[in-house]
Protein backbone atom coordinates (compact mmCIF):
# COMPACT_ATOMS: atom_id res chain seq x y z
CA UNK A 1 0.00 0.00 0.00
CA UNK A 2 1.37 3.40 -0.98
CA UNK A 3 1.58 5.60 2.11
CA UNK A 4 0.51 9.15 1.29
CA UNK A 5 0.97 12.20 3.46
CA UNK A 6 -1.32 15.08 4.37
CA UNK A 7 -0.75 17.95 6.78
CA UNK A 8 -2.34 15.85 9.54
CA UNK A 9 -0.13 12.90 8.61
CA UNK A 10 3.01 15.03 8.67
CA UNK A 11 1.97 16.19 12.14
CA UNK A 12 1.38 12.60 13.26
CA UNK A 13 4.76 11.49 11.87
CA UNK A 14 6.49 14.22 13.87
CA UNK A 15 4.63 13.20 17.02
CA UNK A 16 5.56 9.55 16.67
CA UNK A 17 9.23 10.36 15.96
CA UNK A 18 9.36 12.59 19.04
CA UNK A 19 7.66 9.99 21.24
CA UNK A 20 10.00 7.23 20.11
CA UNK A 21 12.98 9.50 20.70
CA UNK A 22 11.80 10.31 24.24
CA UNK A 23 11.12 6.64 24.90
CA UNK A 24 14.61 5.70 23.77
CA UNK A 25 16.13 8.37 26.01
CA UNK A 26 14.02 7.20 28.95
CA UNK A 27 14.62 3.45 28.60
CA UNK A 28 18.23 3.75 27.36
CA UNK A 29 17.84 0.52 25.43
CA UNK A 30 16.70 -0.72 22.04
CA UNK A 31 13.12 -1.88 21.72
CA UNK A 32 10.75 -3.38 19.18
CA UNK A 33 7.36 -1.88 18.37
CA UNK A 34 3.87 -3.35 18.19
CA UNK A 35 0.85 -1.23 17.28
CA UNK A 36 -2.50 -2.00 18.94
CA UNK A 37 -5.05 -1.81 16.10
CA UNK A 38 -8.79 -1.99 16.76
CA UNK A 39 -9.87 -1.27 13.20
CA UNK A 40 -10.97 2.26 14.07
CA UNK A 41 -9.58 5.43 12.51
CA UNK A 42 -7.25 6.29 15.40
CA UNK A 43 -5.38 2.99 15.47
CA UNK A 44 -5.19 2.56 11.69
CA UNK A 45 -3.79 6.09 11.45
CA UNK A 46 -1.16 5.08 14.00
CA UNK A 47 -0.34 1.95 11.99
CA UNK A 48 0.16 3.87 8.77
CA UNK A 49 2.27 6.44 10.64
CA UNK A 50 4.41 3.66 12.12
CA UNK A 51 4.89 2.31 8.60
CA UNK A 52 6.25 5.67 7.50
CA UNK A 53 8.48 6.25 10.53
CA UNK A 54 9.79 2.70 11.08
CA UNK A 55 9.62 1.26 7.57
CA UNK A 56 8.14 -1.96 6.23
CA UNK A 57 8.84 -5.03 8.31
CA UNK A 58 10.00 -3.05 11.32
CA UNK A 59 6.79 -3.18 13.34
CA UNK A 60 4.01 -5.61 14.14
CA UNK A 61 0.35 -5.14 15.00
CA UNK A 62 -2.07 -6.78 17.39
CA UNK A 63 -5.85 -6.73 16.92
CA UNK A 64 -8.33 -8.08 19.46
CA UNK A 65 -11.66 -9.62 18.52
CA UNK A 66 -13.98 -9.26 21.51
CA UNK A 67 -16.90 -10.90 19.71
CA UNK A 68 -19.25 -8.16 20.86
CA UNK A 69 -20.56 -7.30 17.38
CA UNK A 70 -22.08 -9.63 14.77
CA UNK A 71 -19.24 -8.82 12.37
CA UNK A 72 -16.44 -8.59 14.97
CA UNK A 73 -14.34 -11.30 13.28
CA UNK A 74 -14.61 -9.62 9.88
CA UNK A 75 -13.68 -6.24 11.35
CA UNK A 76 -10.58 -7.67 13.05
CA UNK A 77 -9.45 -9.58 9.95
CA UNK A 78 -9.93 -6.51 7.74
CA UNK A 79 -7.82 -4.42 10.12
CA UNK A 80 -5.07 -7.06 10.16
CA UNK A 81 -5.13 -7.34 6.36
CA UNK A 82 -4.65 -3.59 5.94
CA UNK A 83 -1.79 -3.62 8.45
CA UNK A 84 0.01 -6.32 6.46
CA UNK A 85 -0.46 -4.25 3.31
CA UNK A 86 1.07 -1.29 5.14
CA UNK A 87 4.17 -3.36 5.87
CA UNK A 88 3.58 -4.89 9.30
CA UNK A 89 5.94 -7.79 9.94
CA UNK A 90 3.09 -9.64 11.66
CA UNK A 91 -0.56 -8.74 12.15
CA UNK A 92 -1.94 -11.01 14.83
CA UNK A 93 -5.63 -11.31 15.69
CA UNK A 94 -6.46 -12.55 19.19
CA UNK A 95 -9.94 -13.64 20.22
CA UNK A 96 -11.13 -12.98 23.76
CA UNK A 97 -14.37 -13.77 25.48
CA UNK A 98 -16.23 -11.11 27.47
CA UNK A 99 -18.64 -12.62 29.97
CA UNK A 100 -21.89 -10.92 31.01
CA UNK A 101 -23.51 -7.76 29.70
CA UNK A 102 -22.62 -5.28 32.47
CA UNK A 103 -19.55 -3.02 32.43
CA UNK A 104 -18.52 -4.19 28.97
CA UNK A 105 -16.15 -1.26 28.46
CA UNK A 106 -14.21 -2.00 31.65
CA UNK A 107 -14.15 -5.75 30.98
CA UNK A 108 -12.90 -5.20 27.42
CA UNK A 109 -10.17 -2.90 28.71
CA UNK A 110 -9.04 -5.48 31.27
CA UNK A 111 -9.00 -8.21 28.62
CA UNK A 112 -7.12 -5.96 26.21
CA UNK A 113 -4.28 -5.19 28.60
CA UNK A 114 -4.06 -8.83 29.60
CA UNK A 115 -3.48 -9.71 25.95
CA UNK A 116 -0.86 -6.96 25.65
CA UNK A 117 0.92 -8.14 28.79
CA UNK A 118 1.10 -11.72 27.52
CA UNK A 119 2.42 -10.46 24.18
CA UNK A 120 5.14 -8.44 25.90
CA UNK A 121 6.21 -11.35 28.11
CA UNK A 122 6.25 -13.75 25.15
CA UNK A 123 8.26 -11.30 23.05
CA UNK A 124 10.86 -10.74 25.75
CA UNK A 125 11.28 -14.50 26.22
CA UNK A 126 12.11 -14.89 22.52
CA UNK A 127 14.03 -11.69 21.71
CA UNK A 128 16.84 -9.64 23.20
CA UNK A 129 14.90 -6.37 22.79
CA UNK A 130 11.96 -5.31 24.91
CA UNK A 131 8.59 -4.59 23.28
CA UNK A 132 6.79 -1.26 23.37
CA UNK A 133 3.08 -1.27 22.50
CA UNK A 134 1.80 1.85 20.74
CA UNK A 135 -1.72 2.95 21.74
CA UNK A 136 -3.72 5.37 19.59
CA UNK A 137 -5.38 7.51 22.25
CA UNK A 138 -5.96 11.03 20.91
CA UNK A 139 -6.39 14.51 22.30
CA UNK A 140 -10.16 13.89 22.26
CA UNK A 141 -9.73 10.72 24.35
CA UNK A 142 -7.60 12.66 26.80
CA UNK A 143 -10.19 15.44 27.13
CA UNK A 144 -12.92 12.85 27.74
CA UNK A 145 -10.82 11.13 30.40
CA UNK A 146 -10.14 14.38 32.25
CA UNK A 147 -13.80 15.43 32.14
CA UNK A 148 -14.91 12.00 33.38
CA UNK A 149 -12.38 12.15 36.21
CA UNK A 150 -13.59 15.62 37.19
CA UNK A 151 -17.25 14.57 37.17
CA UNK A 152 -16.52 11.49 39.26
CA UNK A 153 -14.37 13.37 41.78
CA UNK A 154 -11.53 10.94 41.16
CA UNK A 155 -8.70 13.17 42.37
CA UNK A 156 -5.59 14.40 40.60
CA UNK A 157 -4.51 10.93 39.44
CA UNK A 158 -7.55 10.85 37.15
CA UNK A 159 -7.51 14.55 36.26
CA UNK A 160 -4.08 14.39 34.65
CA UNK A 161 -5.48 11.74 32.33
CA UNK A 162 -3.29 9.37 30.35
CA UNK A 163 0.48 9.64 30.27
CA UNK A 164 2.42 9.51 27.02
CA UNK A 165 4.66 6.79 28.41
CA UNK A 166 3.41 4.23 30.94
CA UNK A 167 5.52 1.14 31.50
CA UNK A 168 5.60 -0.73 28.19
CA UNK A 169 2.93 1.45 26.56
CA UNK A 170 3.41 4.56 24.46
CA UNK A 171 0.69 7.03 23.44
CA UNK A 172 2.17 9.31 20.75
CA UNK A 173 -1.14 10.83 19.55
CA UNK A 174 -2.27 12.63 22.72
CA UNK A 175 -1.95 15.98 20.92
CA UNK A 176 -3.70 14.81 17.74
CA UNK A 177 -7.43 15.33 17.15
CA UNK A 178 -9.68 12.41 16.24
CA UNK A 179 -10.76 14.20 13.05
CA UNK A 180 -7.10 14.28 12.02
CA UNK A 181 -6.80 10.50 12.33
CA UNK A 182 -9.85 10.16 10.09
CA UNK A 183 -8.18 12.46 7.56
CA UNK A 184 -5.03 10.32 7.63
CA UNK A 185 -7.08 7.20 6.92
CA UNK A 186 -8.96 8.90 4.10
CA UNK A 187 -5.79 10.15 2.40
CA UNK A 188 -4.19 6.70 2.63
CA UNK A 189 -7.24 4.78 1.46
CA UNK A 190 -7.73 2.94 4.75
CA UNK A 191 -11.15 1.54 5.58
CA UNK A 192 -11.93 2.08 9.25
CA UNK A 193 -14.71 0.83 11.49
CA UNK A 194 -17.11 3.04 13.43
CA UNK A 195 -17.96 1.40 16.76
CA UNK A 196 -21.74 1.83 17.27
CA UNK A 197 -21.26 1.97 21.05
CA UNK A 198 -19.31 5.21 20.56
CA UNK A 199 -22.36 6.98 19.13
CA UNK A 200 -25.44 8.37 20.86
CA UNK A 201 -27.82 11.34 20.80
CA UNK A 202 -29.97 13.23 23.29
CA UNK A 203 -32.97 11.20 22.13
CA UNK A 204 -31.42 7.93 23.34
CA UNK A 205 -31.98 6.41 26.76
CA UNK A 206 -28.69 7.69 28.16
CA UNK A 207 -28.88 5.38 31.18
CA UNK A 208 -28.18 2.52 28.76
CA UNK A 209 -25.35 4.27 26.91
CA UNK A 210 -21.67 4.04 27.97
CA UNK A 211 -20.80 7.17 29.95
CA UNK A 212 -17.83 7.96 27.73
CA UNK A 213 -20.11 8.00 24.69
CA UNK A 214 -22.36 10.55 26.39
CA UNK A 215 -19.34 12.73 27.17
CA UNK A 216 -18.02 12.34 23.61
CA UNK A 217 -21.23 12.98 21.69
CA UNK A 218 -23.24 15.28 23.94
CA UNK A 219 -21.32 16.99 26.74
CA UNK A 220 -18.09 17.96 24.98
CA UNK A 221 -19.84 19.28 21.83
CA UNK A 222 -22.07 21.41 24.09
CA UNK A 223 -19.04 22.68 26.02
CA UNK A 224 -17.26 23.42 22.74
CA UNK A 225 -20.04 25.79 21.75
CA UNK A 226 -19.70 27.69 25.02
CA UNK A 227 -15.92 27.37 25.44
CA UNK A 228 -14.27 26.98 22.02
CA UNK A 229 -11.14 24.87 22.29
CA UNK A 230 -12.28 23.13 25.47
CA UNK A 231 -10.76 19.79 24.42
CA UNK A 232 -7.33 21.32 24.01
CA UNK A 233 -7.77 23.26 27.27
CA UNK A 234 -8.65 20.12 29.20
CA UNK A 235 -5.64 18.36 27.74
CA UNK A 236 -3.38 21.28 28.66
CA UNK A 237 -4.74 21.13 32.22
CA UNK A 238 -3.96 17.40 32.31
CA UNK A 239 -0.37 18.08 31.22
CA UNK A 240 0.13 20.67 33.97
CA UNK A 241 -1.43 18.46 36.65
CA UNK A 242 0.63 15.50 35.50
CA UNK A 243 3.86 17.46 35.94
CA UNK A 244 2.81 18.74 39.38
CA UNK A 245 1.63 15.33 40.54
CA UNK A 246 4.77 13.64 39.26
CA UNK A 247 6.90 15.92 41.42
CA UNK A 248 4.67 15.40 44.47
CA UNK A 249 4.81 11.62 44.02
CA UNK A 250 8.62 11.70 44.08
CA UNK A 251 8.64 13.81 47.26
CA UNK A 252 5.97 11.59 48.82
CA UNK A 253 8.02 8.47 48.10
CA UNK A 254 11.00 10.00 49.89
CA UNK A 255 8.82 10.96 52.88
CA UNK A 256 7.23 7.52 52.88
CA UNK A 257 10.60 5.85 53.26
CA UNK A 258 11.36 8.05 56.28
CA UNK A 259 7.96 7.37 57.89
CA UNK A 260 7.71 3.60 57.56
CA UNK A 261 9.46 0.73 59.27
CA UNK A 262 8.82 -2.87 60.32
CA UNK A 263 8.30 -3.92 63.93
CA UNK A 264 7.95 -7.67 64.60
CA UNK A 265 6.81 -8.29 61.01
CA UNK A 266 4.16 -5.56 61.25
CA UNK A 267 4.33 -2.71 58.71
CA UNK A 268 4.05 0.60 60.55
CA UNK A 269 3.82 4.32 59.81
CA UNK A 270 5.12 6.94 62.24
CA UNK A 271 2.16 9.18 63.13
CA UNK A 272 4.27 12.01 64.55
CA UNK A 273 6.20 12.25 61.26
CA UNK A 274 2.98 12.09 59.26
CA UNK A 275 1.50 15.01 61.19
CA UNK A 276 4.39 17.21 60.07
CA UNK A 277 3.58 16.69 56.39
CA UNK A 278 1.21 18.90 54.37
CA UNK A 279 -2.04 17.24 53.29
CA UNK A 280 -0.93 16.59 49.70
CA UNK A 281 2.10 14.61 50.88
CA UNK A 282 0.50 12.90 53.90
CA UNK A 283 -2.38 11.53 51.80
CA UNK A 284 0.04 10.24 49.18
CA UNK A 285 2.16 8.55 51.84
CA UNK A 286 -0.94 6.78 53.19
CA UNK A 287 -1.83 5.61 49.67
CA UNK A 288 1.70 4.32 49.04
CA UNK A 289 1.70 2.45 52.34
CA UNK A 290 -1.64 0.78 51.68
CA UNK A 291 -0.68 -0.06 48.10
CA UNK A 292 2.55 -1.73 49.18
CA UNK A 293 1.16 -3.76 52.07
CA UNK A 294 -2.41 -4.61 50.98
CA UNK A 295 -3.93 -6.45 48.05
CA UNK A 296 -5.55 -3.51 46.27
CA UNK A 297 -4.04 -1.23 43.67
CA UNK A 298 -5.80 2.01 44.58
CA UNK A 299 -7.37 3.36 47.75
CA UNK A 300 -10.30 5.76 47.42
CA UNK A 301 -9.87 9.30 48.66
CA UNK A 302 -12.69 8.72 51.15
CA UNK A 303 -10.73 5.89 52.77
CA UNK A 304 -7.53 7.94 52.86
CA UNK A 305 -9.34 10.87 54.52
CA UNK A 306 -10.98 8.50 56.98
CA UNK A 307 -7.59 7.10 58.03
CA UNK A 308 -6.12 10.60 58.24
CA UNK A 309 -8.93 12.13 60.28
CA UNK A 310 -9.84 9.32 62.66
CA UNK A 311 -6.47 7.70 63.28
CA UNK A 312 -4.04 10.60 62.80
CA UNK A 313 -5.67 14.00 63.29
CA UNK A 314 -8.09 12.94 66.06
CA UNK A 315 -5.41 10.86 67.79
CA UNK A 316 -7.64 7.79 67.67
CA UNK A 317 -10.62 9.47 69.35
CA UNK A 318 -12.71 8.55 66.31
CA UNK A 319 -11.86 4.88 66.82
CA UNK A 320 -8.58 2.98 66.62
CA UNK A 321 -9.41 0.55 63.79
CA UNK A 322 -10.55 1.10 60.21
CA UNK A 323 -11.70 -1.72 57.95
CA UNK A 324 -10.39 -1.71 54.37
CA UNK A 325 -11.35 -3.88 51.38
CA UNK A 326 -10.04 -7.44 51.37
CA UNK A 327 -10.38 -7.86 55.15
CA UNK A 328 -7.49 -5.51 55.81
CA UNK A 329 -7.37 -3.47 58.99
CA UNK A 330 -5.54 -0.21 59.68
CA UNK A 331 -4.94 0.21 63.41
CA UNK A 332 -3.50 2.97 65.56
CA UNK A 333 -1.14 1.55 68.17
CA UNK A 334 -0.43 2.76 71.66
CA UNK A 335 3.09 3.79 70.58
CA UNK A 336 1.79 6.28 68.00
CA UNK A 337 2.09 4.30 64.80
CA UNK A 338 -0.29 2.86 62.24
CA UNK A 339 -0.28 -0.84 61.41
CA UNK A 340 -1.88 -2.61 58.45
CA UNK A 341 -2.68 -6.32 58.34
CA UNK A 342 -5.27 -8.87 57.31
CA UNK A 343 -7.77 -9.38 60.10
CA UNK A 344 -7.33 -13.16 60.02
CA UNK A 345 -3.57 -12.77 60.36
CA UNK A 346 -3.69 -10.50 63.40
CA UNK A 347 -1.68 -11.88 66.27
CA UNK A 348 -3.55 -9.84 68.86
CA UNK A 349 -7.17 -8.68 69.29
CA UNK A 350 -8.29 -5.46 67.71
CA UNK A 351 -8.13 -2.40 69.88
CA UNK A 352 -11.52 -1.60 71.41
CA UNK A 353 -13.37 1.33 69.83
CA UNK A 354 -13.89 4.38 72.02
CA UNK A 355 -17.46 5.66 72.43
Amino acid sequence: MNVKKSRAHQKAIGMLKDSLRRTSARTRQDFDVAVAVSGGADSLALAVTAAKVLGRGNFSTITINYGLQPDSAEIAENAAKQCLELGAREADVVEVSIQGSANLEAKARTARYEVFRKLIVQHESQHTHTLVVLLAHTLDDQAETVLLGLARGSGTSALFGMSEFTGDYLRPFLQLHRKETEEICLVNGLSYWLDPTNSCSKDDDLSRVPTRSVVRNILLPEFEQIFPGVRKNLTRTATILSADSGYLEKVALKEYRSCTYTRENMHELDIDRLKLLPDALRWRVIRLWCKEHADFEQLTLERVLQIDKRLIQLDGLGGRNIQLPGEFIVRRTEWNTLQIFRQLQSRCPLAPEKH
